[in-house]
């Protein structure tokens, strides 16, 4: 039998069944033959969890890596959205929205991005539509988490049937509780989320000593341009801020120089 083992290597589990789908089908097979592929029956993207949330032990563990297919996006009531299959890295999608030819038939016009700068790029399109991402959020009107851009995803239910959930959706298939799923309500397999026009984003860096990021703390919450994001060194007693803002377009960028990703 297999042994997964996680990117950190603290889970690890033997599992019966290995299954790598490149179709939907491959999936709809899994959870209608139970006695080929036995439970329990878990998901996983880039396997980076450092929970149990995909331990399949004595089951069948379902990667979907395969899986990447990215679409163009696509303007609709002025909502521009890009679909990508569940496999497909969140930094691939980034990659494919300024042109990069990266697991799509031919390269489209650039001009758009993701609107969360997820930290762990190894993220895939079906883990940020079921858990929880942590990046600081563009306020009042922005969010930190990947998830809550997702606008509709297709997934396999446990019986094999398939369903398109949407924001029209109603629970118990809701969006928001898929959102919180974590992959144990069934097997997403296709994601559209919401992009916007590329921008320009300004980000610099402050260390704090303990003491002085508690002084500042009560205040940070209220600056109207932008984010903070916390970097913690506990044996240090330091707090490393970095800030994020949406600078003028217009105005002298001095001597900043910009990060090419």
């Amino acid at each position: 039998m297999p042994r997964i083992t996680n990117w950190l290597g603290n889970v690890s589990h033997m599992t019966r069944e290995v299954v790598r789908p490149t179709r939907v089908e491959e999936i709809q097979e899994v959870l209608r033959n139970s006695h080929r592929y036995p439970c329990p029956v878990r998901v996983s993207g880039a396997n980076h969890s450092v929970t149990e949330v995909a331990v399949a032990e004595q089951g069948t563990f379902i990667d979907m890596r395969k899986m990447k297919r990215i679409d163009k996006p696509v303007t609709r009531n002025g909502v521009t959205t890009i679909t990508a299959e569940a496999g497909a890295r969140y930094i691939c999608v980034a990659k494919a929205l300024r042109g990069e030819r990266v697991h799509i038939d031919a390269p489209f016009d650039p001009g758009f991005q993701l609107f969360v700068n997820c930290e762990i790029g190894s993220l895939t399109m079906g883990a940020a539509a079921s858990g929880a991402t942590k990046d600081s959020s563009f306020f009042p009107d922005e969010y930190g988490q990947v998830g809550s851009y997702v606008r509709s995803v297709k997934m396999v239910k446990p019986d094999g049937s398939l369903i398109t959930i949407d924001e029209t959706t109603e629970d118990p298939w809701s969006l928001k509780t898929i959102r919180s799923g974590y992959g144990l309500l069934g097997v997403i397999y296709e994601v559209t989320i919401e992009v916007k026009p590329h921008t320009i984003m300004k980000v610099w860096h402050e260390e704090l000593s303990l003491d002085e990021f508690l002084a500042r703390l009560p205040g940070l919450n209220q600056n109207p341009e932008g984010s903070v994001f916390a970097y913690m060194f506990p044996y240090e007693a330091k707090i490393v801020l970095e800030h994020r803002s949406y600078p003028d377009p217009n105005a002298s960028t001095g001597d900043i120089s910009p990060w090419l990703f």
